[in-house]
């Protein structure tokens, strides 16, 4: 049978064959070029390039979150689940360690997780892990708990979230964010969520009370009164603290530690150095001169301590001296004398002090054993104090692995107010033979121990605490000893 075509015919059935043709040729390049190819290579997926440390205010009435930031290399192409779970930081017990629970309650600090996922979209490059924090309203010092994490065969562990004391009852801070040698401030001083300037400086909080009389300060939570009295004699302040009206409390002369927490060793140049006198609105005085605080001497028992608020510096004088006067009420971890059970021995050359949250070396630095009366194989030597050697010492102390350290990592150089808080002024039954501290921290030589704090008015000084009586000074750092500390607020 033969087919007839046209020359109009045989141009269309052409093109036809052409368009199947290319049709086919398009279909095999998509595989690869035809042939069996190998497939278009897929995108990597995005993955975790960091977790920052998270921190948070630990609350009072609800509970708040602790919030790790994680962030990706590029945007997720796909979609990623990372998986995490919480950990102790240190083993329970332990100063400035959190306690996990499966529900908020007595002694848990935050709700424990196990492989708890969270989802991150495609397009997204950040995501967020959260940990619920339980509230209270206890003192406790800042607690430290990790986070371990896993996603698409990555993984990190050992990410800190720290959880930030709000509750009156520590230590108030120096005012100084530059410690020896450059160090950074630990703790209120240079933490964002402490530091608000509207209620004083540098990790200071100062309210005006109902009565505008008083003043609370919510780090201590001792109220003080507002106004001072001048030219009393040791007996005469006495007496004034029990005829005082004032807000309606139960007044007394404050202990030398108390006065020391009203000051701003930070402040240059100034007659006065109260920190709550700069608070706009709250009616603190200008302190000047020397105040008496209720500890006397008992041998001589003539003599009594003032702390000088021109420099913060505490000593004893003769009580029928005139000095000035201002009365606090309430109770804090600065008012009473050492007691039996203020201290916790670890028994690992550790001590916690449970009015402060402090941790504290049990031996000076140098020393070892239970007695501290052992040289360390690297011989700890004041003679040469500067304040390198003194930050070179602390490093080696919290290198990895370093016998020096009791396990821990993050010793610091303790601030005048954290030392000052070991001193024994009343000198009771608990402490040692003419040495002003408890008899847990043994071999505690009779000399003076260095804190962190420079003199900001004097060049080359550091603030110092002597354990021969618990004076408070400033001079050169030659020849002072070393005491180490952790943990606090």
């Amino acid at each position: 049978m033969k087919t007839r075509f046209n020359q109009s015919g045989g141009v269309v059935a052409c093109a036809a064959r052409l368009t199947v043709l290319s049709a086919a040729v398009a279909a095999l390049t998509s595989c690869g070029g035809g042939g069996g190819g190998a497939p278009a290579p897929v995108v990597p997926e995005a993955v975790v390039s960091g977790v920052s440390p998270a921190q948070v205010l630990e609350g009072s009435n609800s509970a708040n979150l602790l919030r790790f930031a994680v962030t990706f290399d590029k945007p997720v192409e796909r979609g990623v689940t990372i998986s995490y779970s919480t950990a102790p930081k240190y083993a329970a017990g332990v100063t400035g360690a959190a306690t996990g629970g499966d529900a908020c309650g007595a002694g848990v600090d935050y709700i424990n997780l196990s492989n708890k996922t969270v989802a991150v979209s495609p397009g997204a490059q950040t995501a967020e892990l959260q940990v619920t924090v339980c509230s209270d309203t206890v003192f406790e010092p800042n607690e430290l708990l990790t986070i371990n994490w896993s996603a698409d065969g990555k993984s990190g562990s050992g990410w800190v979230g720290t959880i930030v004391n709000d509750d009156a009852g520590g230590l108030n801070s120096t005012g100084v964010t530059s410690l020896i040698n450059n160090t950074v401030a630990f703790g209120r001083d240079t933490n964002a969520l402490t530091n608000d300037p509207s209620d004083g400086a540098l990790g200071f909080s100062f309210a005006k009370t109902n009565d505008s009389a008083c003043i609370t300060d919510a780090v201590t939570g001792l109220v003080w009164q507002t106004s001072v009295t001048l030219n009393q004699t040791y007996a005469q302040a006495t007496q004034a603290a029990q005829a005082s009206p004032a807000c309606g409390n139960t007044w007394r002369l404050p202990t030398v530690n108390e006065l020391q927490s009203l000051m701003d060793y930070g402040v240059a140049g100034a007659t006065a150095i109260n920190a709550d006198t700069n608070v706009t609105g709250l009616g603190a005085p200008v302190m000047t001169g020397e105040y008496w605080s209720e500890t006397y001497v008992k041998a001589p028992t003539t003599q009594a301590w003032v702390v000088s608020v021109a420099n913060g510096a505490a000593g004893v004088v003769n009580q029928s001296l005139a000095k000035s006067v201002r009365l606090v009420s309430g109770v804090s971890a600065l008012s009473a004398c050492n007691d039996a059970t203020r201290y916790k021995n670890f028994g690992d050359g550790t001590v916690e002090d449970s009015k402060t949250g402090l941790m504290w070396k049990q031996c000076p630095e140098g020393k070892t054993g239970t007695a501290c009366d052992i040289t360390t194989t690297v011989a700890f030597d004041p003679t040469k104090n500067t304040p390198t050697y003194l930050t070179d010492w602390l490093a080696s102390v919290n290198s990895a692995g370093s016998a020096l350290g009791l396990g821990y990592s993050d010793w610091r150089i303790p601030t005048v107010k954290e030392l000052s808080s070991l001193a024994d002024r009343c000198q009771n039954s608990q402490i040692s033979t003419n040495v002003a501290i408890d008899n847990l921290f043994p071999n505690t030589q009779s000399s003076s121990y260095v804190t962190a704090n420079g003199n900001v008015n004097v060049a080359n000084e550091y603030w110092y605490v002597s354990f021969i009586f618990g004076d408070v000074g400033s001079a050169p750092l030659v020849n002072k000893n070393l005491r180490l500390v952790r943990a606090g607020q």
